[in-house]
């Protein structure tokens, strides 16, 4: 089946998708269905693991800050506005709409600077969501969002994802107790080094 979707080229050396001690056989790719005027609150993907969404029918917008942006600009304590989101991406403040226009626009634009992305999907509309970005997604109109999704992991994420989750901590490594040690084995197996 993998094979007859078009998208799936560029994610032929997915560890996600071909090899078991990354994530559980069978779960990516899924197929998603949210009704109208569902959403999901601004995140991050465990392990800050970047993603993909073709969206099928209905229609979808993503919002979407980028890991460094977000880090900088929404979880500091000690800014003049105060911290929105903790280290780990969630909520640090009750009621964040971070799909709200008008609060996204004074609370992360005006006051902070913060760079923010918005995409509204049709059908057969891709989009990809970089390594540790925060983002969430609202299904609009009236007829249910169908969409195929998948985190990614490939030899060109790597090398990040190895430093986000392994040298600084593993602050963002949610229950994944192998997966330091099955990227510092690839890092061996490479050399020492990964492909970015």
């Amino acid at each position: 089946l993998l094979d007859a979707v078009p998208w799936y080229v560029y994610f032929r050396d997915d560890y996600m998708l071909s090899d078991p001690e990354f994530g559980s056989p069978g779960v990516w790719p899924s197929l998603i269905v949210g009704p109208a005027g569902s959403s999901s609150a601004l995140h991050i993907d465990n392990s800050l693991l970047p993603f993909h969404l073709t969206l099928l029918s209905g229609r979808k917008t993503f919002r979407t800050v980028r890991l460094a942006d977000w880090r900088a600009r929404l979880t500091d304590d000690e800014a003049e506005w105060g911290s929105l989101y903790t280290e780990g991406g969630f909520a640090a403040v009750p009621g964040i709409d971070g799909l709200d226009d008008g609060y996204v626009e004074e609370e992360f634009i005006r006051k902070r600077g913060c760079h923010v992305f918005n995409a509204t999907l049709i059908p057969g509309d891709t989009v990809y969501v970089p390594t540790g970005a925060l983002h969430g997604a609202l299904n609009l109109g009236d007829a249910p969002a169908v969409a195929i999704t998948s985190n990614v992991f490939t030899p060109s994420h790597a090398g990040q994802l190895f430093d986000e989750n392994c040298v600084k901590g593993g602050r963002f490594s949610f229950g994944h107790d192998g997966f330091c040690r099955k990227l510092a084995k690839d890092k061996m197996r490479r050399g020492g080094g990964f492909r970015d």
